[in-house]
């Protein structure tokens, strides 16, 4: 029996382990940033000093649609997980560090998800700051909301809420009067992760619900026959050597608006998949496929422009991604993007300015390209072998949070959201809450329904809806902070 052992970056993933964020026996766990400026005015001859924060979770995940012939066979139906974090912001006289890093075990998977979010060191150097290192930023409105990782790569191994990262680098910020440049010059490519997955007679196979395996078998001559798969694995050096560039121009008024305008040149945050197509059956029907990913890059232009004020946010998006063609072998069957336009909008509304106020946000995400059909022997016209790049191509979301007020204090925290997209003719709703016990004591729980909501057929019929449509779940956690 052979055993193949990787991270997936993508689609199904293949991936390398990533060296570059320190790999260690002890990991951390997933958890939120403050995506604030570091404070770099404060006199040099400061005191040095570390501010940080710490979280130890567990948590357990049902599956609640297994017995439905669409949950995948060989996923679990459950997932138990210690989650730890930590974040912080130390500095040491001319430097300010900020870091991010989390962990999830995953003791039904046995395996370690290492989420380094943020891990970076900055300074002011006259009027500019100057950061070196995993560093987050805003590059387009619509990525905080919709998490399609276009400019920052994001881990995974939950597809309905993937974690965002930073990109990693030399990045420069300066600012004067109401305008703002930030540039990075990106050495190094650190593409998306997912869910662990393993290459075992010749299939690939995961725990994880949200891996999503290639087809076991083709039909030829009117007959079902196997395919037999391997993992033709990059270097990593290969994958991580891939520069880039991201760029950016903002301006502020006192009014509340802001607009922004961003450029990138860069590698793909998915890796794109293909596998040799000519002479690939053997004598007793057997087709043997070798999957092969292959780093793309991209150019990427946005606009956005936002207003704010203490009860109201409208935000408008256009941006275009323009990938480069890249030169597979000719006899591959291989995976494609095209260049895609993306339009967002978004308006969020406090009723008050209170704390406990209810807030609304509705907004809606439509992308125009993006996926090409596969091309070789074995593509199909508007079909593809592999998983797609976008989760949504047309969709719609509608979203109220609350905090609640319990006995003199705020401790019950609540989140509904829900999204529908009509070319994939399904959508999700999630329900999210969390209950402070004490100071250092807090109680999670999270719904999740996904689902199809129409028999007809789609123009995604292969997307993220219909892909993971029965992972529906419940989780429930308990977390104590430091």
């Amino acid at each position: 029996m052979s055993k193949t052992r990787s991270w997936l970056f993508t689609g199904y993933g293949i991936g390398i382990l990533m060296h570059l964020c320190g790999l260690a026996p002890a990991s951390w766990a997933q958890s939120a940033v403050s995506t604030s400026r570091l404070g770099l005015n404060e006199s040099a001859a400061a005191k040095n000093s570390l501010q940080w924060d710490a979280e130890v979770s567990l948590q357990a995940t049902e599956y609640t649609s297994t017995d439905q012939s669409y949950f995948r066979p060989g996923a679990r139906g459950e997932n138990y997980s210690l989650l730890l974090k930590a974040k912080g912001a130390p500095r040491f006289g001319l430097l300010r560090g900020r870091f991010d890093v989390a962990n999830e075990y995953s003791a039904t998977e046995d395996a370690n998800y290492l989420m380094p979010r943020e891990a970076s060191v900055a300074t002011r150097l006259g009027s500019s700051t100057w950061t070196l290192g995993r560093h987050r930023n805003t590059w387009a409105e619509w990525e905080s909301t919709w998490q399609q990782g276009t400019f920052e790569p994001r881990f995974m191994q939950n597809r309905l809420h993937p974690i965002s990262a930073g990109l990693t680098g030399l990045f420069f910020n300066v600012e004067k009067s109401s305008w703002s440049l930030t540039a990075g010059y990106l050495p190094v490519f650190i593409p998306d992760f997912s869910a662990r997955f393993a290459v075992e007679n010749s299939r690939f196979v995961s725990r994880n619900p949200w891996f999503n395996p290639p087809a076991e078998d083709f039909i030829y001559q009117e007959e079902t026959n196997p395919i037999d798969y391997s993992l033709s694995r990059p270097s990593d050096a290969s994958v991580v050597n891939n520069p880039g560039g991201v760029v950016k121009v903002e301006r502020r008024s006192q009014q509340g608006s802001l607009s922004r305008l961003s450029y990138a040149y860069k590698p793909i945050s998915q890796l794109a998949l293909g596998f040799p197509s000519s002479g690939r059956f053997i004598v007793d029907g057997e087709m043997q496929i070798e999957v092969t990913p292959r780093v793309v890059y991209t150019r990427i232009l946005n606009f956005d422009q936002v207003y704010k004020n203490n009860l109201w946010t409208v935000a408008a998006s256009v941006g275009r991604d323009t990938p480069i063609r890249d030169f597979a072998p000719a006899d591959w069957t291989q995976q494609i993007y095209l260049p895609a336009w993306v339009y967002s909008g978004l308006v969020g509304y406090r009723i008050s300015e209170s704390l406990t106020a209810p807030e609304v946000r509705v907004g809606f995400l439509r992308v125009d390209g993006g996926d090409g059909d596969d091309v070789g022997r074995f593509g199909n016209p508007n079909a593809t072998k592999f998983e797609r790049r976008f989760q949504y191509y047309n969709a719609y979301l509608a979203e109220v949070s609350k905090s609640w007020p319990l006995g003199g204090r705020v401790p019950l925290v609540t989140t509904a959201r829900a999204i529908y997209d009509p070319t994939q003719k399904g959508g999700t709703m999630s329900f999210s809450s969390g209950y402070e016990l004490s100071r250092n004591w807090r109680a999670d729980l999270r719904l999740d329904f996904l689902g199809l909501l129409s028999s007809d057929k789609a123009a995604v019929n292969d997307g993220f809806l219909s892909s993971y449509r029965a992972n529906d779940s419940v989780m429930g956690g308990m977390s104590y902070v430091f």
